[in-house]
């Protein structure tokens, strides 16, 4: 099965707007997923020097890349500190 048929594709980070649901607020979704202030808050900072460019989509996959580095970096070090 694909990923975008199982809501990978980026759209839950949608806001309601006017009538229509996003789906940050869908019933499924609410409580499901925790930091949408923090990609809210690099989103309106990348706006402001860059309009239109860049998505939320592209902020979570730049910040899963970033975050899976820092994770292996340190488990790496702390790995290596042990073994002295």
């Amino acid at each position: 099965m694909s990923s975008l048929r199982q809501g990978c594709d980026g759209s839950i980070l949608l806001d309601d707007v006017g009538s229509f649901v996003g789906e940050k607020g869908a019933g499924p979704n609410v409580n499901s997923v925790r930091g949408y202030e923090v990609i809210d808050q690099i989103k309106a900072s990348v706006e402001a020097v860059c309009p239109g460019v860049v998505s939320c989509a592209d902020i979570v996959a730049l910040a899963a890349r970033d975050s899976t580095f820092l994770v292996r970096h340190t488990a790496h070090t702390c790995n290596a500190d042990e073994s002295s």
